[in-house]
């Protein structure tokens, strides 16, 4: 009993006298193990009667010990200082052994109450062990102490954010300046602290007193006041130093946390670098490999002088021959002239807008015109302009108008005829589709009504059409002629329904000559979209000697060197490549044709000219118009001597080709005899008989304007004519018998016709015509 008294005598004077160091030091998991064990000690300690039990229970509290230890828990307990026999001995070991060397804030002196506490005010916060405060000997009257400040009351460190993408985040890291603030605010807690300074001047001051004191009762209560004050001050020293054992522990936290924190921004901060370098390498290469996608270089010039349509500029180094120009009131150019400083540009369109000095810029592509089907019914300018007032094209495409024309193993011979719906061409010069066939003769004398005559009559043909391969498009170009002409054109093709198949390219007489030069190409542009594509088209250039002059007019503005009739050299192939781009194309290349009719204006019948030369040598035959058989009243006033079809039998239809066949050689057989007849009167029977069927021959071929005939009603009437049964009858009677035949004939007797001629067919024929021709005698 005696034994117990004094082990817990023992245990509870020390706990009492260091309480306030241990509470917050490193030692806290010792006290709960002692509190652990001396609650399961004191519950159960009747059970505690052997000494095996007392082993076991020994060893419990050394293992719990040691985990303890191992684990470092931190924290603040109110415990009981009621302790067991054995365990309480256990216990003051370990404080005698570990507490005096380690907790005590004092040395070997145990002489408390000798001990003067003076504050260096010199040093403030100076000391050993990083405390803060030194300490001497018990009986050293100099010994100094720097006393640490009361800390505040700091909280457990702050936890930190788990890494990124981990599955458990906690609450977000507070920020640096957090981190800062703290330790900011511990670090000027730490400068000094008022109080304990002021308590050991109050000591001091006591001190002094005592040695001035005489009364030895005085002189007691004294050094028992100044020992009591000692004790509070080194108390709160100790207690001071565990804070700031604990502060310290809290900086040490703060600090690494903080430099992790540095680390993981340093960090974040290098990964953003990276992404930003990845995400700028991307948009520079992106815009790198886009650079020239969108980047366009327009090379600009500047004009030198303009007049007469002709534009010098300076500046297009790098334009092509009949490259599109751009100035800057929006007139389009084409350059023709390509010289070592300056370019020669022919403007389409007013000049008198465009000043020296103007801006001149390149559009990289060759003049090019709008075709297609939304074409037809259409009027246009040269550039492809509609000028009719019925709005913008709707669904076209571009074509160029300088081409190629097609190569030989493209092409194939013309075999199909092409119906003008005239007698006298069906007849006597034949036409096939993808022919070029000059139509030459003097002003007034039925050119134009030739080539209207035969887009008229393309409207038969295409009501019977079951095909596009069947249908024949038109496109007339007119060069150089009047408005009012033109006005005319259109009204006539509007009356008879033929502008619905029909496209009409007008350059006219008050058009400058840029454009009636290029009307003729733009035009062929147009009728090549329909050849391309497997169609038949049409185009009448109305006429090229115009478009020859415009050329010529353009070619000595340019200062280019003149030729026959000043004329420029290459005028010969301003025609040729136009004229040859009219072809019939072969089947593998869709079996197209675009048939030309141009038209040359020759003066005073003269067709050994220049111009009508060159083209009667590109084109595969010629129709000769003559303003005497004109102002006979034959018309067409063709010249059947001097009109020649050199591919067009070949296109004839078979009917067509045996009744005929020996008309021409009575015609020239009549206008020789003819010749001489008017000499003499006395004729032979033969002579006169001759006489007689030309004379019927000449008449019938006659024929009004805009009145085509269909093909299989010219065979019927060519064939009356040529087997006399017009020989008896009176000449202003042939026109009448010829409007007679059609309406009797059957029309199945019309179709059959087309297929030829044989004894049994020419029978049903003979009978009706003959017939209609006595009645009419």
């Amino acid at each position: 009993m005696i034994t117990r008294l004094f082990a817990q005598l023992v245990s509870l004077s020390i706990v009492t006298y260091w309480n306030d160091a241990i509470v917050a030091t490193n030692f806290s998991w010792l006290f709960i193990t002692f509190f652990v064990m001396t609650f399961t000690f004191r519950t159960f300690s009747r059970y505690f009667k052997k000494p095996i039990i007392w082993t076991l229970y020994f060893f419990l509290c050394l293992i719990a010990f040691l985990l303890l230890w191992a684990a470092r828990i931190h924290i603040n307990i109110l415990f009981s200082f009621a302790f067991g026999d054995v365990y309480s001995f256990f216990m003051a070991g370990v404080f005698l052994f570990y507490g005096f060397g380690e907790l005590l804030p004092i040395g070997s002196d145990s002489d408390v109450g000798e001990a003067s506490w003076v504050v260096n005010p010199a040093t403030g916060a100076s000391g050993s062990g990083g405390n803060g405060w030194t300490e001497s000997a018990a009986n050293d009257p100099a010994r100094e102490v720097s006393l640490a400040p009361f800390p505040p009351q700091l909280t457990h460190p702050v936890p930190f954010p788990a890494e990124p993408g981990s599955p458990d985040p906690v609450s977000p890291p507070p920020p640096i300046a957090s981190f800062y603030s703290r330790i900011e605010r511990a670090e000027s807690l730490h400068a000094g602290n008022i109080e304990l300074a002021e308590d050991l001047q109050r000591i001091q001051e006591m001190e002094r007193n005592l040695e001035n004191e005489r009364s030895p009762y005085r002189g007691r209560e004294l050094a028992a006041r100044i020992d009591w004050e000692v004790r509070e001050l080194e108390g709160k020293v100790a207690r001071n130093r565990a804070w700031d054992m604990v502060r310290d522990a809290q900086l040490d936290i703060w600090r690494q946390g903080l430099d992790q924190e540095l680390v993981r921004q340093q960090e974040n901060e290098s990964r953003l670098e990276e992404r930003r370098a990845a995400e700028l390498t991307n948009l520079f290469e992106s815009r790198i490999r886009n650079f020239y996608a969108n980047f366009q270089v327009d090379e600009i010039g500047r004009v030198v002088s303009v007049g007469d349509g002709i534009a010098q500029v300076y500046g297009l180094n790098e334009i092509q021959a009949g490259e599109m120009v751009l100035f800057a009131n929006g007139v389009k150019g084409m350059a023709l002239n390509l010289e070592n400083e300056n370019v020669g540009i022919v403007v389409f369109g007013g000049d008198t807008a465009i000043k020296e000095g103007d801006l001149v810029k390149r559009t990289g592509s060759i003049v090019d015109v709008p075709a297609g089907k939304a074409m037809l019914g259409r009027v246009v300018d040269a550039m492809g302009v509609p000028i009719d007032g019925k709005g913008a094209l709707s669904d076209h495409e571009q074509r160029r108008v300088e081409v190629k024309a097609p190569g030989i193993l493209e092409r194939k011979s013309v075999h199909e005829p092409m119906q003008t719906g005239l007698k006298a061409v069906d007849s006597l010069v034949p036409i096939g589709r993808g022919q070029r066939e000059l139509l030459i003769g003097d002003r007034q004398t039925g050119k134009t009504t030739i080539a209207i005559d035969t887009i008229l009559n393309q409207k038969q043909i295409n009501s019977r059409a079951t095909s596009e391969s069947e249908t024949m498009y038109c496109v007339y170009v007119a060069i150089g002629q009047k408005r009012s002409t033109v006005g005319q054109l259109i009204q006539t093709l509007e009356e008879a329904n033929a502008l619905e198949y029909s496209i009409l390219v007008a350059a006219t007489a008050s058009d400058p000559a840029p454009l009636q030069f290029l009307a003729p190409y733009s035009g062929c542009a147009m009728g090549e979209y329909f050849r391309d594509n497997g169609m038949h088209a049409l185009i009448i250039y109305d006429d090229l000697s115009k478009q020859a002059v415009a050329y010529r007019q353009m070619s000595l503005l340019l200062r280019r060197p003149p030729g026959r009739e000043a004329f420029p050299g290459d005028v010969f192939y301003l025609h040729s490549r136009l004229l040859e781009r009219a072809a019939k194309r072969s089947d593998q290349t869709g079996a197209g044709s675009l048939t030309a009719l141009p038209v040359i204006e020759t003066q005073a019948g003269d067709v050994s000219a220049y111009i009508p030369t060159n083209v009667i040598s590109i084109t595969d035959g010629q129709i000769c118009l003559e303003t005497e058989l004109f102002y006979r009243g034959i018309r067409p006033a063709i010249n059947v001597g001097l009109s020649v079809s050199r591919v067009g039998s070949a296109a004839q239809l078979k009917a067509m080709k045996q009744v005929c066949g020996s008309s021409k050689l009575e015609l020239a057989q009549y206008r020789e005899v003819a010749a001489f007849a008017q000499f003499g009167s006395d004729l032979d029977a033969a002579t006169q008989a001759l006489l007689n069927r030309g004379a019927r021959l000449t008449e019938v071929p006659k024929q009004p304007q805009y009145a085509p005939l269909p093909i299989e009603k010219q065979i019927l009437v060519i064939y009356a004519a040529v087997n006399g049964f017009c020989d008896r009858m009176p000449l202003d009677r042939i026109s009448q018998y010829e409007k007679a035949i059609p309406n009797s004939v059957k029309p199945e007797l019309l179709q059959a016709l087309k297929g030829g001629l044989t004894n049994e067919r020419k029978m049903e024929p003979d009978a009706f015509l003959k017939e209609r021709a006595l009645a009419l005698i």
